[in-house]
């Protein structure tokens, strides 16, 4: 939740936020609120992997986009 922001923003973890633009349980705005808020109260190792298309749920993400997004932030944070 956005209220757990100040919290967060002092763990010093990598955190990815995947998003699916045309979610809809968990919808694309609400979680880049989230990624919007930790950048610009100062948390450096925050990202969002966005990806988009119409998965009707969310087992159908694995894809290549995810994949290699995956494969990235493991890259840049391991």
């Amino acid at each position: 939740p956005i209220d757990a922001i100040e919290r967060l923003k002092v763990l010093n973890v990598p955190i990815l936020f995947i998003a699916l633009k045309t979610d809809t349980v968990v919808p694309y705005e609400s979680t880049y609120a989230l990624y919007s808020r930790l950048k610009s109260v100062g948390a450096s190792s925050v990202e969002i992997l966005t990806i988009e298309g119409t998965a009707c749920s969310h087992a159908n993400l694995m894809n290549n986009t995810y994949l290699e997004g995956m494969k990235a932030f493991y890259t840049k944070y391991a």
